[in-house]
């Protein structure tokens, strides 16, 4: 139902969490700072870093809502948690080596979501960063038919992408079994329990860093996803798009690493 976006302002949650990333997280913590949206909370999830992560947190305190530093079990322990700590409508992660590509980038996706309380998952274009072979810009997914396999082909990038906390209410928070692909295989999850909720935005959302995690760890990252497309997607067609566009991926990762 669309309703009038003078009503109540939408509250949006950005969750940043971090380990050992004092070289990094002040870039982050910068970008979230000068953001003119006025209706957000910022929080950022530590995991008891050693080095000086929480001295430089703290130079940002006034635009820090919620701090939390103990140890966890990784990534996406972290992100659960920063998950049950937000209270906004929409909730967003930044990770704490990406920072937003302009200071209205939450005001402009906050008016998107108001304008339709249909839309459970917002997403838009990242800027890549340090990629090989001259690639700077990611574009976004573009479902023009609304089909699982637009998504397989190329999945959301969670630093482009913004959702409801009603969709983690209804289909639950990242799987900690996953180590590597949570977020990839809860967007899966997302579509199939609503498809018709996602809304594709064309703009730039935010600086990506490229070799993040998924890529420094391409091999158990494609065998991860070999288990989340068995899970929920088997069938005879999708078993040809494993064979055709998975393997061929991982093959040509392989190569531009070796190449770079």
């Amino acid at each position: 139902m669309q309703h009038d976006v003078a009503a109540r302002p939408i509250c949006m949650s950005v969750i940043t969490v971090c380990f050992n990333a004092a070289a990094t997280i002040e870039v982050t913590l910068r970008s979230m700072a000068s953001q003119t949206y006025p209706h957000v909370e910022y929080i950022v999830v530590d995991g008891a870093s050693t080095d000086t992560t929480l001295e430089v947190v703290k130079r940002y305190a006034s635009s820090v809502t919620t701090l939390v530093s103990e140890k966890d079990e990784g990534i996406y322990d972290a992100m659960n948690k920063g998950i049950g700590l937000a209270t906004g409508d929409v909730i967003y992660f930044l990770n704490a080596d990406d920072w937003f590509v302009d200071d209205a980038v939450l005001t402009d996706i906050a008016d998107v979501f108001a304008q339709d309380d249909r839309r459970m998952l917002v997403y838009g274009n990242v800027v890549y960063q340090d990629a090989p072979d001259g690639l700077v810009y990611g574009p976004a997914v573009p479902m023009r038919d609304g089909s699982i396999r637009e998504l397989l082909h190329k999945p959301f990038c969670h630093q482009a992408t913004f959702a409801r906390r009603e969709l983690f209410d209804r289909i639950g928070t990242f799987d900690r079994s996953f180590r590597y692909v949570a977020d990839y295989e809860w967007y899966i999850k997302a579509f199939k329990a609503d498809p018709h909720g996602l809304f594709q935005v064309d703009r730039n959302i935010a600086n990506y860093y490229y070799q993040g995690r998924s890529f420094t760890q391409g091999e158990k990252t494609r065998k991860e996803k070999a288990t989340v497309f068995f899970r929920h997607l088997m069938s005879v067609d999708m078993l040809w798009y494993w064979l055709r566009y998975i393997k061929l991926r991982g093959w040509k990762k392989k190569l531009m690493k070796e190449q770079w």
